[in-house]
């Protein structure tokens, strides 16, 4: 009975051992991490989303590349010396009210998060009677409006990952995809630090916009002829 009784109880140790073990290498992968961030949006738990989502990182990130992106087209689409001068001042003033953006665009990420309109892919404004959010919702609302739809393609080079979020239009058609680029930390974990093709997007949107006037000039300059 006794040997009977230390087997067990040796069995035992042993499956704790390997649950320890199993749960210990499962909280270090990206798949715990992307996990977190679900459980966080649905349950809106800022704390547990800021825990595996650098806010400040990402929202500087996305606030840098939508300048960028914005200016580098309005230079390409104008080549006379005033409008190239004038895209030099928007890109001065630009780097002037970078940090209160990305502040902004922190704070309305996070209350999307609350308030559970994250879950539909949509960051919008607070407007209650403490405060607003400013102009951070206002950039994110020139964005293509994208529900997600599920995980694409995933992997991880070292301490570095990028994972593809596929998405759907507010029509239900298809509408590509985020990738998304994130670290690990120290303490084995990992957080989202930035959108890695967004300049794509914006630069896509930006030529589609492009067309769509170059196009509606065409059909005036044809009716006034």
């Amino acid at each position: 009975v006794d040997c009977m009784k230390r087997r067990v109880s040796v069995w035992l140790m042993a499956a704790f051992g390997v649950g320890v073990a199993g749960w210990y290498l499962w909280s270090g992968t990206v798949y715990y991490s992307l996990h977190q961030i679900q459980r966080a949006i649905k349950t809106h738990d800022r704390y547990l989303f800021e825990k595996h989502v650098d806010v400040q990182t990402l929202s500087r990130r996305t606030i840098d590349t939508f300048f960028n992106t914005t200016l580098d087209a309005v230079s390409q689409q104008n080549q006379e010396m005033v409008e190239t001068i004038g895209a030099g001042i928007g890109r001065a003033i630009g780097e002037m009210w970078k940090p209160r953006l990305t502040e902004e665009l922190g704070q309305a990420i996070l209350h999307a998060v609350e308030t559970g309109s994250l879950r539909q892919g949509a960051v919008e404004a607070h407007r209650g009677d403490e405060a607003s959010l400013g102009e951070a919702p206002a950039i994110l609302g020139s964005l293509p409006k994208i529900k997600p739809k599920g995980l694409g393609s995933i992997s991880v080079h070292g301490h570095s990952a990028s994972i593809e979020l596929l998405g759907m239009t507010e029509q239900q058609a298809p509408a590509g995809s985020l990738r998304f680029r994130l670290i690990r930390t120290p303490q084995r974990y990992w957080r989202v630090t930035e959108i890695e093709n967004l300049s794509e997007i914006l630069a896509s949107q930006f030529e589609a916009e492009a067309r769509r006037k170059a196009e509606e000039q065409r059909q005036a300059k044809a009716e006034s002829d």
